[in-house]
């Protein structure tokens, strides 16, 4: 097993070292900014942060005060990850700005919202036992080429520069070029497309690991993650966490 604790991809790393420097412009409104997360005081207080959300899968609620419960999904049917926890819902303009990290390389918007998630993280594992690695959500070596990086691992490094948390983006490989997930509507479908789509090459170097945390940008139905998490615990990891930017509604 490979772990790395990369600073990420080049012009994401370009990113960070100007942004240190100089004042940059705020990837929402377009003002000058110098702060390393690359959004401005007011944009970020408009962001659509996830205030209330279920305690196990992360989907946004409206129980008040804080949600310290299952909505009704998990209680009938629970994921078999630990948690998921979003910072953000998938709505304007962060849908906008990840659409555009993931599919047009812009990976000043990238940094920025990464950047919010390893703060989180930070604050998070500061008060609660971290896991041994992170694990980007892995992308088929057709779609990898394609597309020149993977966004989850560009997120992960970010994340794993401020936690100090180890990666691994060789643990579980992509074994079916699948249908994008965005272009399946159902939910049945989607879980469909991904099965037996992921597998651990290696299993035997997983015998020091017992909690991984998965790292993507967007979690919607869950079928990706669920996936990955069946994959994960036939292979013998006891705990299993999920970290994403923006949580949609299923």
């Amino acid at each position: 097993m490979t772990t790395c604790r990369t600073q990420g991809h080049p012009l994401i790393s370009s990113f960070k070292r100007v942004s240190a420097l100089l004042p940059t412009a705020c990837i929402v409104c377009g003002r000058i900014v110098s702060t390393t997360f690359l959004i401005c005081g007011p944009c970020s207080k408009e962001l659509p942060w996830i205030r209330n959300a279920c305690v196990r899968c992360g989907e946004s609620t409206y129980h008040t005060p804080l949600c310290q419960e299952l909505c009704n999904k998990c209680q009938l049917s629970p994921p078999g990850f630990q948690f998921c926890k979003g910072l953000f819902l998938y709505l304007t303009p962060v849908d906008a700005l990840l659409s555009g990290f993931k599919f047009h390389a812009h990976f000043d918007a990238g940094f920025a919202l990464a950047a919010h998630l390893a703060e989180r993280m930070h604050e998070y594992y500061a008060l609660n036992n971290p896991p041994d690695l992170l694990l980007p959500v892995p992308l088929h070596d057709n779609r990898l080429r394609s597309r020149g990086y993977n966004q989850a691992a560009e997120i992960a490094k970010t994340i794993s520069a401020r936690c100090g948390i180890p990666i691994s983006t060789n643990l579980v490989k992509k074994r079916k070029d699948t249908i994008p997930q965005t272009e399946i509507g159902d939910a049945t479908a989607r879980l469909k497309n991904l099965r037996n789509a992921f597998y651990v090459p290696n299993v035997t170097a997983l015998r020091n690991v017992k909690r991984i945390a998965i790292i993507d940008d967007v979690v919607t139905t869950m079928a990706t993650v669920m996936a990955l998490t069946d994959t994960l615990r036939l292979a013998g990891i006891d705990t299993i966490e999920v970290w994403c930017i923006a949580r949609a509604s299923r």
